[in-house]
C-alpha cells in the first residue's frame, strides 16, 4: 500500500518565483484484504466510493477512485520521471475533505491505497465500473495531465477534477513522466526554460504509450464512449498522438471519440488552429477548447516558445480561437473554487480548481447536451464570433440539466 502525507505544492513557471511543499511517500506492500475489497468495490460498481454527498453546509469527507495508465519507470517500488518501455495499469484510492462546499472550498486529498493491474484486468474493472454508472451509456474520461506535474501531483489534481465533476463517470489519467515542480537545474542559455524544454521533450517520446492506452480504453468501453481531456502541455502531447498515428486515426475515423476537449492548451496557436483542430475533425464530433485571458503559467509560455498559446485570449479583440466545428469557451468568469487571493492574484491554469468548467465539460459535453444547452441553464452567453463565455453562476446540480431536453 502506498500511503502519502497532505501537501500541497505551489508551481510558478520560468520568471515567476517558485515554492514548494512537497509529500513524501513511504511505500509498503499494500494489504491484500484492501485490494481485494477494492476490486470487489470496482466491479459491483461503488469503485471505493462514498454512499452519499453531504449538503455544502458540513464537512465533507470521502473515498474517491481513479484509475491510471502510467509510462513512467519504477526504481525499486517508487515512481520516476524515466519513460517505461512498458506501461502500468491500475488504479489509486484517495481520501477527499473539505469543509464546506467542494465546488468552492479547498479539497486536502491523501492518498490511501494504490493497486496495479495488468491490462485485462484493468480493461474489465473500467467496463465494470463506466456500466454502474449507467448501462444504456457507459463513459470514461481519460485525462492528460500537463507541465511540470510529479506523480503525487497526478493523483492529486486528477482527484480533484473527479470530485468536483459532480459526475461518478469514471476518470484515467495518462501519467507521462514529467517533471515534477517544473523546475530543474539550469544550463547556459537556457536559466528559465530548461525545464519547460525536458518536459516537451518527454511528452513527445510518450505518444506511442499515450496512444498504446487510449487503444486500452477504447477495448473497455468503445470509442463512441471515450472523452479525451488534455490540459496544458499534455495538449500537445494528444494532438500530435492523434494526428500522427495512422492506426490510431484509422480506428477512431471508423468509430469517432465522443469528445476531445482541450483546457488550457499549451500549444502554438496557429498550430492548433490550423493543423491540429482541422485533423481532429474526423475522429470526433465534438471538439471543445476551454480557454482563459488569466492564465499566468500560459503567459510565461508564450515568452518561452515567442508565440501565443491556444489557451491564452490575448490581442485585439480579446477572444478565444475561432474556428468551424471548434467549440470555443472562455472560462475566465467561471466559478473557480479559490479563496479572494487567488480568485485575484492566481492563474486560471488548473481544471481542478475550475468548478464551473468541469460543469460544463461533465454535464454538457460529456452527455451530448447541445452546447444551446448552456444559454437554457444560463451558465454561458454566446458571443458575436460564436464563441461561449461562462457566467459566474454558481455551478448548478446534474439535475438541472434535465431542462435542457427541450430546450427553448
Amino acid at each position: 500500500m502506498e500511503r502519502s502525507s497532505e501537501g500541497h505544492t505551489v508551481i510558478t513557471v520560468l520568471r515567476l518565483s517558485c515554492s514548494a511543499a512537497i509529500t513524501k511517500i513511504d511505500r509498503v506492500r499494500h494489504s491484500l484484504l484492501l485490494w481485494v475489497g477494492c476490486a470487489i468495490a470496482v466491479t459491483a460498481g461503488t469503485g471505493c466510493l462514498p454512499q452519499s454527498r453531504p449538503g455544502p453546509s458540513v464537512a465533507v469527507r470521502m473515498l474517491d477512485t481513479v484509475w491510471y495508465v502510467s509510462a513512467r519507470v519504477r526504481d525499486q517500488g517508487r515512481v520516476t520521471r524515466r519513460l517505461a518501455d512498458s506501461l502500468e495499469f491500475g488504479f489509486v484510492v484517495s481520501e477527499v475533505r473539505a469543509d464546506g462546499d467542494p465546488l468552492r472550498s479547498k479539497l486536502r486529498i491523501a492518498l490511501r491505497d494504490s493497486v496495479q493491474l495488468t491490462r485485462l484486468a484493468f480493461v474489465a474493472s473500467i467496463r465494470a465500473r463506466a456500466r454502474s454508472v449507467s448501462a444504456v451509456d457507459p463513459v470514461v474520461v481519460m485525462y492528460v495531465h500537463g507541465f511540470g506535474t510529479g506523480q503525487d501531483e497526478v493523483w492529486k489534481h486528477v482527484t480533484q477534477s473527479y470530485a468536483r465533476s459532480q459526475s461518478r463517470v469514471p476518470w484515467v489519467v495518462f501519467s507521462w513522466p514529467s517533471r515534477g515542480l517544473g523546475v530543474a537545474w539550469p544550463r547556459a542559455g537556457e536559466i528559465f526554460s530548461r525545464a519547460y524544454w525536458d518536459d516537451l521533450e518527454s511528452a513527445m517520446l510518450s505518444r506511442p504509450a499515450f496512444v498504446a492506452g487510449l487503444h486500452a480504453l477504447v477495448d473497455a468501453v468503445g470509442s463512441p464512449r471515450v472523452m479525451l481531456v488534455a490540459h496544458s502541455l499534455g495538449a500537445y502531447l494528444t494532438s500530435e498522438a492523434l494526428t500522427s498515428d495512422d492506426s490510431l486515426r484509422q480506428r477512431l475515423t471508423a468509430e469517432p471519440l465522443r469528445a476531445v476537449a482541450f483546457f488550457a492548451p499549451d500549444v502554438d496557436a496557429k498550430l492548433f488552429q490550423n493543423v491540429f483542430v482541422p485533423a481532429l475533425q474526423s475522429l470526433t464530433p465534438r471538439l471543445v477548447l476551454y480557454a482563459s485571458d488569466h492564465d499566468r503559467i500560459l503567459l510565461a509560455s508564450k515568452r518561452i516558445n515567442n508565440g501565443e498559446r491556444a489557451g491564452l485570449i490575448s490581442g485585439s479583440p480579446r477572444m478565444p480561437i475561432i474556428r468551424e466545428r471548434l467549440e470555443s469557451i472562455d472560462v475566465t468568469a467561471g466559478v473557480v473554487a479559490a479563496g479572494f487571493f487567488k480568485r485575484v492574484f492566481g492563474s486560471h491554469h488548473g481544471l481542478s480548481r475550475s468548478s464551473a468548467a468541469l460543469f460544463d465539460l461533465m454535464q454538457i459535453v460529456a452527455r451530448k447536451f447541445p452546447a444551446e444547452c448552456r444559454l437554457t441553464l444560463g451558465t454561458a452567453q454566446r458571443n458575436v464570433g460564436g464563441y461561449w463565455t461562462l457566467t459566474n453562476l454558481a455551478p448548478l446540480s446534474p439535475a438541472a440539466v434535465t431542462a435542457c431536453t427541450n430546450p427553448p
